[in-house]
């Protein structure tokens, strides 16, 4: 029904035309979400989780998730700090997640990435699930972990059919430094079109890898020529007496003048083919290991050819036996060699998405893998956490693809130590999931996403776009992180005070069967209005007042009970506290937005008879 004024009824019903309409109020996202399943986070910046917990215990909630994104602070926490916190849990009918530290699944730092960082983070995610499991030893405690510390994806986000640009880069990884480098988008001429046209990333980046590769060859290319030409000028005059010199029936001193300048040309020759071959050996070695497997199986016989050419000259020694073989070997081997990385050229440069995909899902079946081993049924949820839209593993698709990938080299992992593969498959679904935060997502507005041909924010169209990538994650979706913005900062509102459209995403994942907590994230709100984001949150999600899912609902008790709303400065202190605690029927333990008066005007019996 539409807000209407009515002369002198809009001071009793604040604007609105029936308080009573279920959809009233201006927060109301349109999605309604019980009391039970809102959560709220502890401050991460304080280690001192007990004292976070308690003082959350008065907000009503039934989930708290400790948000411990610090590794310092996290690992600030006293041993028997998460046990207490669980027996806290026990005694009020408090459940918990927790937030881990921000740490690298891939092993990025800012020195780039390593095979050893990679192994540190991954004894880091094993010792976080670890204590993590004390907060419910019986149930599966979701445990949120990043996606990313913020590596760029390999393409910054761009809405459908919106061209490329000079200034767009595609990141990549040199899988040899593990440093992160940009290459600018290239056109290239097509013959075909009569035109330049824009190289896709992938062939774009087959280009650099060429290049890179053309860089080796043409290093050694003129080495190569001179040790040929050396060798193949000097062997007709010294092969005759060669072997007569290797066997020590003649000295250097019994040739000509002649013969001893071809022996010196020849051995300079060798010493210049010794380096090429070193060269060679090491250029095979690379390109075997950065080859994909599909390269290698289509190319097998030809390479074992290659490979017996390169590394024969040293066994057999033929370079002192017969140069002029050992250099006929070399350059045929060369040109073979060369064909294959012309057509495949093996990747030095690879995609910053690809990249972390390879490496983060190593790090999450294994601490996975470690969990389940260590505590069966009850062991934490590895649940991976999309961050901002420039970053890998920042869309549906994507996290969704991460989620996969982590699955299936779990199931591959648990099956390698004797685990049946049902039971392998069944604890990779129930262990390994997505985190969906909906602010982080929402950024991608920045890039242009939900502009109509004018170039006009068009919120329909937005919210189409943002439903559609909520989608490709759903099935895969443990647990629900809520904050509102704008889309172009990470500023974390509570619900309903952003334009974050959250009742079509929460449907989607809704229908996808997810029934758990959704965690208000508002630390925003905390620092700036120094109040809970938790009334406004009930008021947006149109939380029911009472147990039985019915009218009132919050977003109506502003109106209808005249209780101050989010924006309001309140009315100050409407019932003193003195009068309810001198019978024990004080509400200084609750927050102010919900009753809650300041205390310290005395307790009980204290300070004077009038007080």
């Amino acid at each position: 029904m539409a807000e209407k004024k009515y002369g002198s009824f809009e001071s009793v019903y604040q604007g609105s035309y029936s308080p009573l309409n279920p959809n009233y109020g201006s927060l109301f996202t349109g999605y309604r979400v019980p009391v039970s399943q809102i959560s709220l986070t502890t401050d991460p910046r304080t280690a001192n989780v007990i004292s976070e917990v308690t003082s959350k215990l008065s907000h009503g909630q039934k989930q708290i998730e400790l948000s411990l994104v610090s590794p310092e602070v996290f690992e600030s926490i006293p041993k028997d700090h998460l046990k207490e916190v669980n027996r806290l849990g026990k005694l009020t009918g408090m459940e918990f997640s927790l937030h881990a530290p921000v740490i690298d699944p891939a092993g990025f730092s800012r020195e780039g990435w390593s095979e050893s960082e990679r192994e540190n983070n991954e004894r880091q995610f094993k010792a976080v699930v670890v204590r993590a499991h004390d907060l419910n030893p019986k149930g599966n405690v979701p445990v949120t972990f990043h996606a990313t510390t913020g590596i760029y994806s390999t393409l910054t986000p761009k809405p459908k059919g919106v061209e490329p640009t000079e200034e767009d880069v595609v990141y990549v990884v040199n899988r040899e430094t593990g440093q992160i480098a940009g290459i600018r988008r290239e056109r290239k001429y097509n013959p075909e079109e009569k035109k330049e046209v824009w190289l896709e990333p992938e062939e774009q980046l087959k280009e650099a890898n060429k290049k890179m590769w053309d860089r080796n060859f043409s290093s050694i290319a003129w080495e190569e020529v001179k040790a040929g030409n050396m060798i193949g000028e000097s062997a007709p005059i010294v092969q005759p007496f060669l072997q007569a010199l290797e066997n020590k029936e003649i000295t250097e001193d019994d040739l000509l003048p002649e013969q001893r300048q071809a022996l010196n040309q020849m051995k300079m020759g060798q010493v210049i083919y010794d380096d090429v071959g070193s060269h060679v050996k090491a250029f095979y070695n690379d390109a075997m290991r950065l080859w994909p497997k599909e390269v290698k199986e289509k190319n097998v016989e030809e390479l074992k050819k290659i490979r017996n050419q390169i590394f024969e000259i040293e066994q057999k020694n033929l370079m002192e036996k017969n140069p002029a073989e050992a250099a006929q070997r070399y350059d045929d081997a060369l040109k073979r060699f060369r064909k294959i990385v012309k057509e495949s050229p093996p990747q030095f440069y690879v995609p910053t998405t690809d990249f972390a995909l390879e490496k983060s899902k190593e790090t999450l079946a294994n601490t996975a893998l470690f969990a389940y081993k260590k505590f069966g049924k009850s062991a934490p949820i590895i649940s991976v956490e999309n961050v901002f839209p420039n970053t890998v593993f920042a869309t549906g698709s994507e996290l969704a693809s991460l989620v996969k990938e982590s699955r299936e080299t779990f199931v591959k992992k648990a099956k390698a130590t004797g685990m049946g593969e049902s039971e392998a498959r069944e604890a990779a679904s129930k262990l390994i999931g997505a985190t969906w935060d909906t602010g982080h997502i929402n950024m991608i507005r920045k890039y242009g996403f939900g502009e109509d041909e004018e170039g006009k924010f068009n919120p329909k169209k937005f919210e189409k776009f943002m439903v559609e990538e909520t989608k490709k994650i759903a099935p895969f979706v443990k647990h629900v992180h809520i904050s509102d913005n704008f889309g172009f900062e990470h500023t974390e509102l509570p619900p309903g005070m952003g334009e974050v459209p959250l009742k079509g995403m929460l449907t989607e994942i809704e229908k996808a069967g997810y029934k758990g907590p959704k965690v208000i994230e508002a630390g925003n709100w905390w620092q700036h209005f120094k109040t809970s984001p938790i009334p406004p949150a009930f008021e947006a999600f149109g939380s029911p007042i009472y147990g039985m899912q019915m009218q009132p609902y919050w977003n109506q008790a502003a109106a209808i009970y005249g209780m101050p709303g989010p924006y309001s400065g309140g009315y100050g202190m409407m019932l003193p506290e003195q009068h309810f605690s001198t019978y024990g029927s004080g509400f200084s333990t609750l927050p102010s937005e919900l009753g809650g008066t300041m205390p310290g005007k005395g307790q009980k019996f204290s300070g004077t008879p009038m007080e």
